[in-house]
């Protein structure tokens, strides 16, 4: 089965085609990816401007023939944080159905989380017990407390990295105390979100979404971690404090310019380190593995194992 998911968030939008064969997981045939950055906009006026609606449709445009040519069985297309938020999400929803024949599911955050933890789990495989997996997007934090196939507790915050950098903006490069105004607000707000879990067994844990990984991606690049093998899709706290110290002492230009950096994220990276580390530092552990799976990997088996069991 050939299915497509479209991941409409508030910093990217994604476009992820795969094969799910039952009882064989999921094989990647394409991804695709634009950075459209809705929640600039959204957190700072709670709505779409007309110039975000363009370009979040121009984005959609881009990625739709990606998955046209791939000819899916379904197209599984979700929004996420930004469009929840803003007062005029319904008209975005409304111009992506009549302009490219998709219905767009705006999802909360626990359902979020859900397909997260569904699409991490399944990466992960066999090995995976208990486990709390993180998802830092650009407008929210999601976690996930889950054993093997059973979510025992779930969780979302507007804790995302566009979010820090709309409402802790700071200088270039920032400067001391902007970098503890940002450590305020992070760990604030992560150690709220985070009370209720703070007396259960939470197993492993597991880091998603793409602020992790384009951490990982450059803590690799300046040899922190290993390149590959054991440690290498882990981050420690120490390793965020490094990055942290690295990164915050350069100014932007300079820090697109930083080995392993995807230079579209180089101006929210500093407020998505600290956020992570706030994580690590709350919870007490030394170190978080990565995984690249997550949401979109999640919609497609969901939608998978739906049908499977309708044909049984």
């Amino acid at each position: 089965m050939r299915l497509a998911a479209l991941d409409l968030g508030s910093n990217s939008f994604h476009a992820l085609i795969a094969e799910v064969e039952h009882g064989e997981g999921l094989a990647v045939v394409e991804r695709a990816k634009r950075m459209p950055r809705i929640g600039e906009a959204i957190f700072r006026t709670g709505r779409f401007s007309g110039a975000a609606l363009e370009s979040a449709l121009h984005a959609v445009g881009e990625l739709v023939p990606v998955i046209e040519r791939n000819q899916p069985q379904a197209v599984l297309a979700v929004a996420t944080s930004a469009v929840r938020e803003a007062r005029n999400g319904h008209t975005f929803v409304a111009k992506v159905r009549s302009r490219f024949g998709l219905d767009v599911q705006v999802i909360s955050g626990d359902e979020e989380a859900r397909l997260a933890y569904a699409g991490a789990r399944a990466q992960m495989g066999g090995s995976v017990g208990r486990a709390t997996l993180f998802d830092l997007g650009g407008g929210s934090l999601e976690v996930v407390v889950g054993d093997g196939s059973r979510i025992l507790h779930t969780a979302s915050a507007p804790i995302g990295v566009l979010r820090a950098v709309a409402e802790q903006p700071a200088s270039d490069p920032p400067s001391p105390l902007d970098l503890r105004a940002i450590e305020r607000w992070g760990f604030g707000r992560v150690a709220a979100l985070l009370r209720p879990f703070r007396r259960r067994d939470l197993g492993e844990v597991v880091l998603c979404a793409g602020t992790a990984r384009a951490l990982r991606s450059v803590a690799r690049a300046l040899r922190l971690v290993p390149a590959s093998g054991e440690g290498s899709n882990c981050l420690s706290r120490a390793t965020l404090g490094l990055l942290i110290g690295h990164l915050a002492a350069l100014p932007l230009s300079a820090r697109r310019d930083v080995p392993g950096m995807n230079p579209d994220r180089a101006d929210q990276i500093i407020h998505g380190a600290i956020v992570l580390a706030s994580v690590l530092d709350i919870l007490d552990v030394p170190r978080a593995r990565v995984c690249r799976a997550a949401l979109r990997e999640g919609l497609i088996l969901e939608h998978a194992r739906r049908q499977w069991s309708a044909a049984a």
